[in-house]
């Protein structure tokens, strides 16, 4: 695929087709998965993504109150 490219007010013209590397992987060897650290792993995840909903949460009314002392204290 031969296209122009303009490059310091000159036109270039050249092959820009991207080449894909074939990568290969031998089949002979299985690799073992331990079940028990696939699940250890998701539920340490899913107490992280709960930690931070909680400290969001935490935050933004947090930051509501703040803001309606402020509001009180200017009146």
């Amino acid at each position: 695929m031969s296209k122009n490219v303009f490059y310091n007010h000159k036109v270039l013209e050249g092959n820009l087709e991207l080449k894909n590397s074939v990568q290969s992987y031998n089949s002979k060897y299985s690799k073992n998965v331990d079940i028990n650290k696939l699940l250890n792993t998701l539920k340490n995840n899913k107490k992280i993504e709960k930690k931070e909903k909680i400290i969001l949460f935490g935050f933004s009314l947090s930051l509501v109150g703040f803001m309606g002392i402020f509001v009180l204290f200017v009146r």
